[in-house]
């Protein structure tokens, strides 16, 4: 069980940092943290409700669900029927908000959605989504949602952008070569961070100036 669960953090603090570091940089300071958690639930709850016309989305808004660009309206998302849990992460240097949802549709099933809007000018201008409704899907690592996301991590303590990109440079270069297995033991022994540390820090320092993580009961 505590691999199931260390398993899942890992891959939550990965999507995490992937999108946030890996999206187009543009400065955003006009929607600070609290700007963002009212798009991301503004954007929950016109989904739920089926009126996504209804979203604040710009005139040239780019909508990708698993890489392949759509309209709102053909997302998996709108076939579900309630979020069992949430953690938001912001970060308004760049303009992004994430939120990794557990959920169940319409059809009872359960599903894992990773989402990223990038928001400027009040507009919506980015929808990212991960939509997973596979087998793999895990109810039991996922509701609730890990405490350890919460950890508000010291001024001091936190990595910097700058090593982001590179813990996730290195990782995927490890996945390149084949080399899953090391990728991990190597990025921590870089970054000087015990295994649980890493977690605990990537997970939690997403959000900028005051990295912190929401979570729904």
């Amino acid at each position: 069980m505590k691999a199931q669960h260390a398993s899942t953090a890992w891959s939550l603090v990965i999507l995490t940092v992937v999108m946030l570091s890996m999206a187009p940089f543009a400065s955003a300071a006009s929607c600070d943290r609290a700007c963002l958690l009212e798009h991301a639930k503004q954007f929950n709850a016109s989904i739920l409700a089926h009126t996504p016309d209804q979203l604040g989305l710009g005139a040239k808004v780019q909508i990708r669900e698993n890489t392949v660009a759509i309209a709102l309206t053909q997302s998996r998302w709108m076939g579900v029927k309630q979020i069992l849990s949430e953690g938001v992460y912001t970060d308004p240097v760049q303009g992004n908000v994430i939120e990794h949802v557990a959920a169940e549709t319409t059809a009872g099933k359960p599903v894992y959605i990773g989402t990223r809007l990038k928001v400027q000018d009040g507009k919506i201008t980015e929808v990212e989504i991960d939509f997973d409704d596979s087998d793999r899907v895990n109810l039991t690592n996922l509701v609730p949602y890990d405490p350890f996301f919460d950890t508000v991590v010291p001024v001091d303590k936190r990595a910097t952008r700058e090593q982001l990109t590179s813990i996730i440079t290195r990782y995927f270069q490890g996945l390149t070569d084949h080399a899953r297995d090391n990728a991990r033991s190597r990025i921590r022994k870089r970054t000087s961070l015990r295994p649980w540390r890493f977690n605990k820090i990537s997970g939690a320092i997403a959000s900028s100036p005051r990295p912190t993580v929401r979570a729904r009961p």
